[in-house]
């Protein structure tokens, strides 16, 4: 997936993605209190701790990538000992700070996913680096993905099936094999985004239904597990298909928290539009099909909110479609960024002269 030419300068990428970013482990782990602010963690811990299946309810016990993860490097010693804000007798704390530390390193390698799809695209060093330093340094990033959740390993698996697709990689397959056993929300997103591709070019049939395919064939076996092998009575009301369309048409939310949740955390989706609405100001060209599936994309986790009663999580599961989001804004900001610098290097060319 990665060339060997690209080897070096991902390397100095992902090394200034760490300098900057370090100490957001090291004030989440002296700081984040999970009994307040991500309760998902008591769910995994027996994942985390012994990779007790049996133990763990669903949907969080068909989430296994992630917490592997956090089980092998906790059997490895990896461990910082400092106090830290959260204590509890019945938490390892070692456990604890593996679970930050694998989700850390997940957000720098996003960051660094993130810098290479828009490299292969752009060809530009420095502004694929600022897109993905844009993610790392987002709002949401370091509430929801900086914990001991599994949130930022699906972002990553996103990620990665997202540089595939635009690259048209066979890698693709497998990293969709793999989201089985972390995210669900992956196969939906993949699939529209296909979908909608193929409305607007025709002429990759073949491509696009192979990725549809390979992801609705994903989550027949992921639906297949849980009901089976991974079947849990926790949850039952994600599975109740016939209550489906009472939910749409009677949401069971509250509507003021459910819409400050889904928007007030969406700052790199808001630039985006902002983005957008400008260019459209200035008379200046959108690529529509990318409106097109974000938009989509929005009307798709609310439809799954809402009929799987998600609750407040609006946000916090459509955060991980940023990686895509970010590829798009990049697309649309990418000629305004490269007429600046051709700006700018006239105007110096031109002092040049004066002089």
């Amino acid at each position: 997936m990665l060339q060997k030419s690209n080897y070096k300068h991902s390397l100095k990428a992902l090394s200034v993605y760490f300098l900057l970013s370090y100490a957001f482990l090291y004030f989440a782990y002296k700081y984040f209190a999970p009994d307040i602010a991500c309760v998902d963690f008591f769910n995994y811990y027996p994942l985390y701790k012994d990779f007790d299946v049996q133990s763990v309810g669903s949907p969080f016990n068909t989430r296994l990538l992630n917490p592997l993860f956090v089980f092998v490097f906790n059997k490895l010693g990896i461990y910082y000992n400092t106090y830290t804000s959260f204590q509890n007798p019945d938490i390892n704390q070692s456990v604890f700070f593996n679970a930050l530390l694998v989700s850390y390193l997940a957000v720098v390698f996003t960051a660094l996913v993130i810098y290479l799809t828009c490299y292969n695209y752009f060809k530009n060093k420095l502004f694929s680096f600022f897109v993905g330093l844009f993610y790392l340094m987002g709002g949401g990033t370091l509430v929801f993905c900086i914990n001991p959740a599994t949130d930022a390993f699906s972002v990553l698996l996103l990620a990665l099936i997202f540089k595939s697709y635009t690259e048209k990689s066979k890698w693709i397959y497998l990293l969709l094999l793999l989201a089985v056993f972390q995210r669900e929300y992956i196969f939906m997103v993949i699939s529209l985004i296909a979908i909608i591709d193929f409305w607007f070019d025709r002429k990759n049939l073949k491509n696009y239904l192979s990725v549809v395919l390979a992801a609705v064939i994903c989550f027949g076996i992921y639906m297949i597990l849980r009901s089976t092998i991974l079947y849990t009575p926790a949850h039952p009301e994600q599975l109740e298909y016939s209550q489906y369309i009472s939910r749409l048409l009677f949401p069971k939310i509250n509507f003021s928290e459910y819409i400050r949740q889904g928007l007030f955390t969406q700052n790199i989706l808001f630039t985006y539009l902002f983005v957008i609405m400008y260019k459209l100001a200035k008379k200046q060209t959108v690529v529509k099909k990318n409106i097109s599936i974000i938009g989509m994309l929005i009307l798709q986790i609310n439809f799954i909110c809402l009929i799987a009663l998600l609750g407040n999580n609006i946000g916090r599961i459509f955060y991980m479609t940023t990686p895509i989001i970010l590829y798009y804004l990049a697309i649309e900001v990418y000629p305004i960024y490269s007429k600046y610098q051709f700006n700018q290097g006239n105007t110096s060319l031109a002092s040049k002269n004066e002089s």
